[in-house]
């Protein structure tokens, strides 16, 4: 499935479902974009205003990377759920002879440990994302500084 061409309404619903995905490492990455749109939102609305000026050079890198990072998250969110489908697929292999039985315990450490690095990818780009929603909120337009808020919300 491919989750980007969801709607809000379809990723959700596919969420709610009985399948196993999208799950939690999905949703943690599609906040973490949420929360990256919001920063790069807040670097805009400041960056536009000239009465804001001296702001700008802390907030013009900012603004560039919170794009590319909404953009990694996005991918995240499809990563996580094809690593467990791969994950799944390893369980699903006959077990019927010995060597079977191996090469599907190798199967599943080598998916499993595929799957394990999505989070961890996950984690390292929400640091960053809280970095650069310190900024935002320090630096920021303050007629947006709940926007910030929230950003540093979705990146935890």
């Amino acid at each position: 499935m491919e989750l980007r061409s969801l709607t809000v309404d379809g990723f959700v619903a596919a969420v709610a479902s009985g399948d196993p995905t999208p799950g939690g490492g999905s949703v943690g990455a599609l906040c973490g974009a949420l929360g990256a749109a919001l920063t790069r939102m807040v670097c805009g609305l400041t960056l536009e205003r000239e009465k804001f000026r001296d702001s700008w050079t802390e907030l013009e890198p900012v603004a560039r990377e919170s794009s590319q990072l909404r953009q990694r998250f996005l991918d995240l969110v499809q990563d996580d759920t094809d690593a467990y489908q791969t994950v799944l697929t390893a369980f699903a292999l006959p077990q019927g002879t010995s060597e079977q039985q191996e090469q599907r315990r190798q199967a599943v450490e080598q998916a499993m440990q595929g799957a394990a690095s999505v989070p961890l990818a996950t984690l390292g780009a929400a640091a960053k994302l809280i970095g650069f929603c310190e900024t935002a909120i320090r630096r920021g337009n303050p007629n947006t500084l709940t926007d910030a808020g929230v950003a540093a919300q979705m990146a935890l």
